[in-house]
């Protein structure tokens, strides 16, 4: 036995056969990601094990960090649930957290920049303390489309930028959310560009 300590992610089964399905498919989907993905900004998966009630993920006991602390090894991807093999063109199936779906991503024709809108949402968020569309539901967030004229906030609403909540973020930063949530995904910032953004490579640097 070693002394090794571990974290264990639980996860509750869902009780209705139909969502059952589609959640284990999505658990199972995490775990396989997990186990073949290798990278120091990637949890490391350990083992799985599941009851009749919950499956149990184990994985690598990340150490706490202070939020000050600007080395991006203390950094990990901890969920994986809807990651997706890319081999072709685009990607057409709707899926993710609501707040987070690209522009393209409701047209059902999307690539990984995406992903790119989506951390423009988390930083948004994380400077703002709240989404860049919030809608008052999830439909209204989602999809609000009626006989193709009616568009969600998504599509269409415009980000007042001088806004109050932005009035304490550098010109630097607000640059960055504005090129991550470019509606047109091919003048969207790509991962390398954002990764060499003036106000990463200052928090950073």
């Amino acid at each position: 036995m070693t002394k090794e300590v571990y974290a264990v992610k639980i996860i509750k089964k869902k009780k209705t056969p139909k969502k059952s399905y589609n959640f284990e498919k999505m658990v199972k989907n995490e775990i396989k990601y997990l186990s073949i993905m290798s990278h120091e900004n990637i949890i490391k998966f350990k083992d799985f094990f599941e009851d009749k009630n919950k499956f149990y993920i184990v994985l690598e006991k990340c150490r706490k960090f202070l939020s000050k602390n600007k080395n991006t090894k203390n950094i990990k991807l901890l969920d994986s649930g809807m990651a997706k093999r890319v081999n072709c063109e685009y990607l057409t199936e709707l899926c993710g957290s609501p707040h987070y779906i690209s522009p393209e991503l409701i047209r059902k024709k999307y690539t990984m920049s995406s992903d790119i809108w989506a951390l423009g949402v988390m930083v948004f968020f994380m400077l703002t303390g709240k989404y860049p569309f919030e809608g008052k539901n999830t439909p209204k967030v989602v999809v609000l489309q009626l006989k193709h004229t009616k568009l969600d906030e998504i599509l269409n609403k415009n980000i007042n930028w001088k806004g109050k909540e932005f009035s304490s973020l550098s010109i630097e930063a607000v640059d960055f959310l504005k090129k991550l949530l470019e509606r047109n995904e091919k003048k969207r910032l790509t991962a390398y560009q954002a990764l060499h953004h003036p106000w990463i490579t200052s928090q950073v640097g």
